[in-house]
């Protein structure tokens, strides 16, 4: 992770487990991260999720997502 205008662990918390490992044959596996309420209205606030040092495979061309924080925190974007 790498925080951008957004900040841990003000705005976010980062995943309980850093590694995520994908069972042979699996190209998707879910992370939970916990966004934080803010005291009061802010800007849009961005962080970004990568995956890297693959231990057997290939990460293909996308490897890192965006992720907007808006206020009211009515939803997130992920863009990668």
């Amino acid at each position: 992770m790498r925080d951008l205008s957004a900040t841990t662990p003000e705005d976010y918390l980062p995943p309980a487990r850093p590694t995520v490992s994908f069972p042979i044959g699996f190209i998707e596996e879910e992370v939970t991260m916990t966004i934080l309420p803010d005291a009061s209205i802010e800007d849009t606030e961005v962080f970004e999720i990568s995956i890297h040092d693959p231990s057997d495979g290939n990460l293909g061309e996308v490897n890192k997502a965006t992720v907007y924080l808006y206020d009211p925190p009515s939803m997130c974007i992920f863009l990668t």
